[in-house]
């Protein structure tokens, strides 16, 4: 470690790497709460961050690209594309269904090469950030919850041979569910 004198107003500054930058104010307790806050909210931006960093220890006086610095290298964290999953997904019961799906199928033992396999892509109106900060090998995934209001749907049919049908349409909710 090097220290470096301020001849003008008698001050040092001790430095890292070789003398290259001074001593990061950030340490293992901003690591904790960087992470904590990350996983609270995925989507923040630094900016974000930065505002209730201060608040949470105050005199703390830091220029945001060494808070991002500090994020990636201490923390482990990166930014991603964000990848949406609406909240039943993942549900118990949704589970279960798939379990008894596959398995009923399975038990028929079907030859599936000449199946036309049929899929929806609902294009999500939730305008929210496209990118968030997650841990360095996992996915930023963020839940959605269901939202009632004009959506667009692609549907596609493929098989063995390629590429069957395709429709695109909007879908409007109601009272009594889709139509």
């Amino acid at each position: 470690m090097t220290m470096l004198v301020n001849l003008q107003t008698s001050t040092s500054t001790q430095l890292e790497n070789g003398g290259k930058r001074p001593v990061s104010k950030l340490n293992g307790q901003h690591k904790d709460y960087f992470i904590h806050f990350y996983d609270e909210k995925p989507t923040a931006t630094i900016d974000d961050d930065m505002n209730e960093l201060i608040k949470s220890f105050e005199g703390l006086s830091i220029k945001k690209s060494r808070v991002a610095e500090f994020m990636k290298e201490e923390c482990n964290l990166s930014l991603k594309s964000i990848t949406r999953h609406p909240a039943q997904r993942n549900s118990p019961e949704t589970i279960e269904a798939r379990a008894i799906w596959v398995t009923e199928w399975l038990a028929k033992g079907t030859d599936y090469n000449n199946y036309v396999f049929v899929d929806k892509s609902g294009f999500n109106i939730n305008m929210t950030r496209g990118k968030a900060w997650s841990k360095v090998g996992r996915p930023a995934i963020e839940v959605t919850p269901f939202t009632r209001a004009v959506s667009k749907i692609a549907l596609g049919a493929i098989s063995s041979v390629g590429v069957v049908n395709k429709s695109s349409w909007k879908l409007s909710y109601s009272a009594q569910g889709y139509y």
